[in-house]
């Protein structure tokens, strides 16, 4: 699969914005490395970073490697492909081949069954996704919002947690509901929003709805 833009024809400011130097690299990986290990946990990326950078393609900057496959998903994504491609070196590829996967708007469930969720012999090739949502995230322990709330389970989680998403994507919810794949195959997933918020839900995790006011929005 490759980009239809070339380096010339990216903005080049939105270009200049994505490169992460060593210590903003550093401070993400380490908001993600800790959101999936405390899922439903919030954590927040540091807001220079998030203000001049595209949100849910955040995590792709800072963990991409040299010919590490990738795929963003929507329409008008070649752009942000092609910043991603340039700043990482990491490669454009089809949903079915990528390890990593954005998905800046909404999602359809057929493209969301495309995406790996890895093998019985190496779950390591399942992919991980960054879903970017329009609303904020909240806890039990945090202000509530109205929205879809789900209960988490499982390593991680101290007992059970809830977590309310003020919008989620319908399908992306519904995959988390209805895992057809057992631990360890699966997706880890980070929702990220405009105010910089990270939280994951990785493959290990259990999720029971509690109420929904879904769109088929993200």
């Amino acid at each position: 699969m490759s980009t239809t833009f070339s380096l010339s024809t990216i903005d080049p400011v939105r270009l200049t914005n994505a490169f992460l130097d060593v210590h903003e690299s550093q401070h993400v990986f380490t908001v993600l490395l800790n959101s999936l290990s405390n899922p439903g946990t919030i954590y927040s990326v540091d807001q220079k970073i998030w203000e001049r950078t595209d949100g849910c393609a955040v995590p792709l900057l800072a963990l991409l490697g040299h010919e590490t496959p990738f795929c963003v998903l929507g329409e008008h994504s070649e752009e942000l492909t092609a910043i991603v491609q340039h700043v990482t070196t990491g490669r454009p590829s089809t949903l079915k081949d990528a390890r990593y996967v954005a998905i800046p708007h909404s999602v359809t469930s057929e493209e969301f069954v495309e995406i790996s969720t890895g093998s019985d012999l190496r779950p390591d090739s399942a992919a991980q996704i960054s879903v970017y949502c329009s609303g904020r995230f909240s806890t039990s322990s945090s202000s509530s919002i109205e929205g879809t709330s789900v209960r988490l389970s499982g390593p991680g989680v101290n007992g059970q947690s809830e977590l309310t998403f003020e919008h989620i994507d319908s399908v992306v919810l519904a995959s988390l509901l209805n895992r057809k794949f057992a631990f360890p195959r699966g997706h880890d997933i980070w929702f990220c929003n405009n105010e910089g918020q990270v939280v994951a839900i990785p493959r290990s995790t259990t999720v029971t709805l509690i109420n929904s006011s879904t769109e088929k929005v993200s």
